[in-house]
């Protein structure tokens, strides 16, 4: 009889023993759910930050093209003029010279410059140079 209360006083601090392994293991899984729908909720905060975030760039992409082909536009412009206002300098130079005739230099029709040119009135000096007036 005293082997039989020995084994049933082992059984049941073994099963005591297990029953709080049980509630231990009960509570560290209620501990990781309680985690994991946590992250899961900072997962599709960060989901949803992350699509916003999406498509602000593809809208600031968008723009920064916009500006980047108005400035290429207005690149061009600048160029064209420029070239223009240089060939302008280069026909006044040339008519300034002794000897050139003023008809003779303007025939670029496709300048921004060309009227203002043509309006140009050439006189001959005594020395036989152009001369604006």
């Amino acid at each position: 009889m005293a082997k039989r209360n020995e084994t049933q006083e082992e059984l049941r601090r073994r099963n005591e023993e297990l029953e709080k392994e049980l509630k231990d293991s009960l509570l560290r899984e209620e501990k990781i759910k309680e985690e994991m729908q946590r992250l899961w909720r900072r997962l599709m905060v960060a989901e949803e930050a992350e699509e916003r975030l999406c498509s602000q760039l593809g809208e600031l992409e968008a723009d920064a093209v916009g500006e980047a082909r108005h400035y290429h536009g207005r690149i061009v412009e600048l160029t064209q003029r420029l070239s223009q206002a240089q060939q302008l300098l280069t026909a006044i130079r040339l008519l300034n010279e002794p000897g050139v005739f003023c008809f003779g230099i303007i025939n670029q029709s496709n300048s921004l410059f060309a009227d203002e040119i043509r309006n140009m009135k050439c006189n001959r000096s005594e020395s036989s140079a152009n001369k604006w007036v």
